[in-house]
């Protein structure tokens, strides 16, 4: 047919669509005869078009198509939209429904043009990218490319803004999960993909939530490497290894930099003490430094000129962080500071003298020139020079110029000393003396003690009283020798104090080596031996005068201790709680109560994490597995031939159920041919074109089949009437059916010469062959039959009617063809066995519009010819092949499904981190079996079985996994397989 004979067919059965009366039954008959042919005839076509492309030969494909009439032409003409409405209307003439078009050919074909296009290369590249499931961002990359070559087709455009939009859903994702799995390295890439180039807009939230969380990760992943590194600096402290604690120390500081650490964080009550540690020992070194300087230039001032300035101002700068000077050193300083008293004192004296000899003489002068005009005024000018003496003895405690003053005068005129004001001189140089008589005797004694006390019977409490008694004689010193006799006294008691200090540190210390050594070999599964260890860091911290720097060490002693009591103490509250959960193992509301009460006193691990995770989604596969091997028992126990369709459904919901509530049993069923098998038992009950049996009870139901006579013409005509012909003289009278319903009848009266043997004919002879077979299979395919082995029904069926004889032979393939489609709908193993057959009646050519009741149609001849080649080439193998059916089925439930599954214990990290099983009971085993565990390894994949363990002996207890067992998952159950019947 041409494209326009096509359209103009197209058009009459949408108008026949649209007809409120309808059509006579013949016009409808004759338009579906028309559908069909047009339908075969281009389905041919797309047949041979498909052979082509699968041998690859695909110009040759498209030249084939685009032959007059052009397939895309004629197969967009019997598109229309009413087709399925079209059938619907035939089914109610009881007219066999117009097959469907080959579409997917159709789709190849389109494809083929494509490929041919210019752009064939890189099309051909996105492509096996789709099969291959590449990456997204990789076929986004193709599309780019496709729409910068190919510009003027807005398609790719259009693709690569859709593909970019599911591609910035998955990132959405693929952030959650590279967060969730906490992976720098993959937040980085997505923060790297989500700021560059793109079509779509990206959403400023997600740039925000990936930029965020990729410096939220970075930090994570400081702290992460911070926290146990303030532990390892912590114990380098208690350690006392200076060298570590530097290397952390610098580590600390860099990671401190990037989380923008506060000194109120609690990592620093961990770290601190170590840290502050350090700075001392770094303030010690500098101040060591100091001292040997100040040391150096000290000892370079004594080796030339100076003063008793400079000495006392490098002195000072060399003792101010607490060292005392070596002896020798210090005798020396104070040699050289007396020394240089003396000097200055000589220089006073003779300053002094010069001064009194200058006084007298210009006394003596003024007297020889003036003749003593006045003796008050040289008294005056006497009191004035004492009052100055008087003032230096006062301050300096030295009154040797004031008694050389006082005798000078004496000698030059004793009448001086009879004077008042001179005489008030001389008692207050009496008072001046008594006083530094008083003070000299309380400075010495309080040197005297402060020298008993530190230094004859030092003992800790002496010293504080001891720096008092120096304290009040510093109050009373005057000059820099009794200074120096103080600072001296001083720098032996230190000495003394430093060395007793020493003593009781170097002790101290080797105690606290010991108790680092002790720690050391505590045990990791017993708290019994941590209460000496307490007794003993209590026994040291209540030490008296021990450096503050080595009790702040004892502290991080402690700190480590109470640390380390507390992980053992919760490893053994851990390893109870494991237990809790090894007993639970196998009962599944047990172990999900088990793991939830376990992070419940255990929170905040990653431990905890996945028993979290696993808790929220494992419930259900663990009842799932008991599910399966429920329904795998029953399986095994149930005939494919006896059951119902009934008990077949509850099976199959069932097993649905199982699927659906758990996703698909991630355990290996191998019972697909038996679900299908039941799939089919089960649709017996009906659908849409009703159960099995009302479908058989309809292709018997027309009149033409069930009710229909037969008479036969000497001139080779056959009648099917609907009733036994009335014989009435030497004529013969009926009505027949003109069309296969037997809804259209047609009158008709014949000379009993045309019909021989009319009279003889007893009702049940005028029979027609296809009603004596429906009566026949009337029996055979009863409700009891089918029900009882409905194989067996449908092969005899079948077998009957192939065998019926004078059956007309459109009609015995149409029932064939009916018997064995309804079979296949209700038996798998049929449905196996007939696929092919099925596809050769469709071959044969025959249109099952053909009116085979009608006496006279040319079209009929030919297909009726066609009919019986096919039944003469097929029937007795389809009969055959129906036979082996009952093997089949046989074959089938002898099949072993997959294995039950066994929960023998769970997968969790043992102590040191490696993967381990820990087991329920005791295994026996006789050969290596695999151990699998159950659950969720990613949080977008389904749930699976895993190896964990090949298990070579028998077991107890915990067994060690493999090493390595990515995205396992503390908690998940643990399995073996059982093969029993």
């Amino acid at each position: 047919m041409t494209t326009d004979e096509i359209r103009q067919l197209i058009e009459e059965i949408q108008q026949a669509l649209s007809t409120p009366a309808g059509l006579p039954e013949e016009e409808v008959i004759d338009l579906a005869a028309r559908h069909d042919e047009a339908v075969e005839a281009v389905s041919g076509r797309l047949r041979n078009v498909e052979e082509l492309l699968d041998k690859g030969r695909r110009e040759e494909a498209i030249a084939l198509a685009e032959q007059s009439p052009n397939l895309n032409d004629i197969v967009t003409a019997l598109d229309f939209p009413e087709f399925n409405a079209w059938n619907d209307y035939l089914l109610q003439f009881h007219i066999q429904a117009v097959r469907e078009l080959p579409v997917d050919i159709a789709a190849e074909l389109n494809d083929a043009y494509a490929v041919s296009a210019p752009l064939e290369r890189l099309l051909q590249r996105y492509r096996t990218q789709s099969l291959a499931r590449a990456p997204i961002s990789e076929r986004i990359d193709t599309l780019r490319q496709l729409a910068l070559q190919d510009h003027s087709n807005a398609r790719w455009n259009q693709d690569v803004i859709k593909f970019e939009t599911h591609r910035v859903g998955q990132l959405k994702k693929d952030l959650q999960a590279a967060v969730k799995e906490r992976d720098l390295n993959w937040v980085a890439a997505l923060d790297q993909e989500i700021s560059g180039q793109w079509t779509v807009k990206i959403p400023s939230g997600l740039k925000k939530t990936a930029r965020e969380s990729h410096v939220h990760h970075r930090k994570r992943a400081a702290r992460q490497e911070l926290e146990p590194l303030c532990h390892q600096l912590s114990d380098a402290y208690a350690d006392f290894d200076r060298p570590s604690a530097a290397g952390l120390q610098k580590r600390f500081f860099a990671l401190s930099e990037i989380l923008d650490l506060t000194e109120t964080d609690p990592l620093y009550d961990i770290a601190g003490p170590a840290l502050d540690w350090l700075q001392e020992e770094d303030t010690k070194e500098a101040a060591r430094a100091d001292f040997e300087h100040g040391k150096a230039e000290l000892e370079a001032a004594l080796e030339r000129e100076t003063t008793i300035e400079e000495l006392e101002r490098l002195y000072h700068q060399s003792i101010k962080h607490g060292d005392a000077l070596p002896e020798l050193l210090e005798n020396r300083l104070a040699d050289r500071i007396e020394s240089l008293q003396a000097a200055a004192a000589r220089k006073r004296i003779v300053v002094m003298s010069s001064i009194v000899s200058g006084s007298l003489i210009a006394i003596v002068f003024v007297v020889m020139i003036i003749q003593r005009v006045t003796f008050n005024a040289t008294v005056a000018g006497h009191v004035e020079q004492m009052d100055r003496l008087l003032v230096t003895a006062h301050s300096t405690g030295e009154l040797n110029s004031v008694d050389e003053y006082f005798s000078k005068v004496e000698a030059d005129d004793q009448d001086f000393l009879s004077h008042p004001d001179i005489l008030g001189r001389k008692e207050q140089l009496e008072s001046v003396r008594s006083q530094e008589i008083g003070r000299k005797q309380q400075l010495e004694g309080l040197i005297s003690n402060a020298l008993q006390l530190g230094t004859e019977s030092p003992r800790w409490e002496n010293f504080p009283t001891a720096d008092t008694a120096l304290d009040e004689a510093a109050g009373l010193a005057k000059n820099d020798a009794e200074k120096a006799r103080i600072v001296n006294t001083r720098s032996q008691i230190q000495r003394v104090e430093s060395d007793m200090q020493a003593a009781v540190d170097a002790e101290f210390e080797t105690d606290q080596q010991g108790l680092v050594h002790s720690i050391g070999e505590l045990p990791d599964d017993s708290l019994a031996p941590y209460a000496q260890i307490e007794s003993q860091i209590a026994e040291l911290d209540s030490r008296q005068h021990v450096s503050s720097g080595l009790k702040a060490a004892l502290k991080a002693l402690e700190s480590k201790v109470t640390r380390q009591k507390g992980m053992v103490a919760a490893n053994l509250e851990i390893s109870r709680s494991l237990q809790r959960i090894t007993k639970s193992a196998g009962r599944p509301t047990e172990f999900r109560t088990a793991l939830v009460e376990f992070t419940q006193r255990h929170p905040g691990t990653e431990r905890a994490e996945d028993m979290l995770d696993v808790v929220k989604t494992d419930l259900s596969l663990w009842e799932g597995v008991d599910q399966w091997n429920d329904i795998r028992r029953r399986l095994q126990r149930t005939s494919l031939n006896g059951i119902s369709p009934a008990a077949a459904t509850i099976l199959i919901t069932q097993f649905n159920d199982l699927q659906k509530s758990t996703g698909a049993y991630p355990g290996q069923t191998d019972v697909e041919r038996r679900i299908a098998a039941l799939t089919a038992i089960a649709a017996r009950e009906g659908g849409e074109a009703g159960s099995s049996l009302e479908q058989l009870t309809r292709m018997l139901a027309p009149r033409t089949i069930s009710e229909a006579h037969i008479v036969n013409t000497s001139d080779g005509l056959r009648y099917f009437a609907e009733a036994t012909p009335t014989v009435s003289g030497s004529a013969i009278k009926f009505q027949y059916f003109t069309t296969t319903t037997g809804t259209q009848r047609d009158s008709l009266t014949l000379a009993l010469a045309k019909v021989p043997s009319s009279r003889t004919l007893t009702d049940e002879q005028w029979l027609a062959p296809q009603t004596h077979l429906a009566r026949s299979l009337g029996s055979v395919l009863a409700a009891e039959n089918l029900d009882k082995n409905f194989a067996l029904a449908i092969q005899s069926a079948v077998e009957k009617t192939v065998a019926q004889p004078e059956l007309d032979e459109i009609l015995r393939l149409l029932l064939m063809e009916k018997l064995i489609l309804v079979g296949s709908d209700g038996n798998l193993f049929i449905q196996e066995r007939m696929a092919k057959y099925v596809t050769a009646i469709n071959a044969s050519g025959v249109s099952r519009l053909t009116n085979w009741a009608a006496p006279v149609d040319s079209r009929a001849e030919s297909e009726r010819q066609k009919a019986s080649a096919f039944v003469k080439q097929y029937g007795e193998q389809i009969v055959k092949d129906l036979q082996a059916v009952e093997a089949d089925t046989q074959t089938a439930m002898n099949e072993q499904p997959g294995p039950a599954m066994e929960c023998v214990g769970w997968l969790h990290r043992n102590i040191a981190g490696a993967w381990v099983v820990e087991l329920t009971n005791e295994l026996t085993i006789t050969e290596p079996i695999p151990l699998l565990a159950l659950g969720h390894r990613a949080e977008d994949s389904g749930a699976e079985f895993y190896p964990v363990v090949q298990l070579e002996n028998s077991a107890l207890g915990t067994v060690k996994a493999i090493p390595t067992l990515n995205g396992a998952k503390e908690g998940h159950a643990v399995y073996r397989e059982m093969f029993i019947n």
